[in-house]
């Protein structure tokens, strides 16, 4: 609350922890600092992120390219709502690079959640490939949004939310047997 009303940046320690009812000592007992508490928050937007999935992305007839447009204007929301507390859990991932294996095994968790009757219709060998496929999409569009609505930069790909409908739909759209990998 107080990153979003004030910014990440103007908040402190002590603010954080009179807002928690408690003090810097206690604060510092469970973060290392606050850009550890932003990564820690990002864990409990975990249901919201597989309940989106499942409302826009699952349904019974299979995906549509407005589904998954609608999908992606709901996450620009959530990026703009949250904007101050996604800012400063991205600068903690680059400040603490061990943090991102739990960021991926956290995508990972609720891409399988929010996948899982889709994921559900491959063999083993092809639900591990397609969830790849998941995560690096979920990165992708994630990067894309970090860029455009928290950083709000211009590009100059005029096409590009249209290229990531394009990719998120082939994926969604595949059916078993229908991916070719690379031999080693």
């Amino acid at each position: 609350e107080l990153f979003e009303q004030d910014g990440a940046e103007a908040v402190t320690v002590d603010q954080i922890a009179r807002q928690a009812g408690t003090n810097r000592t206690t604060f510092y007992l469970h973060f290392e600092d606050k850009t550890d508490i932003a990564f820690k928050i990002r864990s409990r937007y975990r249901y919201g992120d597989i309940e989106s999935i499942t409302r826009y992305l699952t349904g019974t007839n299979g995906v549509s390219r407005n589904d998954i447009s609608k999908w992606i204007r709901h996450r620009a929301r959530f990026f703009l709502k949250h904007r101050a507390i996604i800012k400063l859990g991205t600068e903690s991932l680059n400040k603490k690079p061990e943090l991102m294996r739990e960021f991926l095994d956290q995508t990972i968790e609720i891409l399988s959640a929010g996948f899982a009757g889709f994921l559900a219709k491959f063999g083993q060998d092809e639900r591990e490939f397609v969830l790849d496929e998941l995560l690096l999409c979920s990165v992708m569009l994630n990067r894309y949004l970090y860029i455009t609505v928290i950083q709000d930069l211009k590009l100059p790909f005029k096409k590009a939310p249209d290229a990531i409908v394009e990719i998120w739909f082939n994926l969604l759209s595949r059916q078993p047997g229908n991916h070719k990998t690379i031999k080693k």
